[in-house]
């Protein structure tokens, strides 16, 4: 957990990451991811994606199972943006959506 501060490289705190979200769902975790998703550096956002795609399930565009495209092909930089955009998202945006069986308070029935 110590690895996950902003004192240690990009990579290895991406691992540390990695390895904190393999046994739970740890919003340092997750943030970091983030702060890496941010950075410009389609190698890190690639590793990120690996990630973001494997421990929280969110698609970013890898081939499920497969190897990580190239760095310089357009596949990564599309790969890239989607980290990016999702990096870029409040967590309220990507994690805590309505659920379908919410109850919705309702002013006014005709509305609906």
């Amino acid at each position: 957990a110590r690895l996950l501060g902003p004192a240690h490289p990009t990579m290895l705190r991406l691992l540390a990451a990695g390895a904190v979200l393999n046994n739970c769902r740890d919003p340092v975790a997750i943030e970091v991811l983030r702060e890496a998703g941010r950075q410009p550096n389609r190698g890190i956002a690639l590793a990120a994606a690996q990630m973001i795609q494997k421990y929280l399930g969110v698609d970013m565009g890898l081939p499920v199972g497969g190897q990580k495209p190239a760095a310089n092909s357009r596949e990564a930089a599309e790969v890239a943006r989607n980290v990016l955009r999702w990096a870029s998202e409040t967590p309220s945006q990507s994690s805590a959506e309505t659920p379908a069986d919410s109850n919705v308070p309702v002013s006014d029935a005709a509305f609906f």
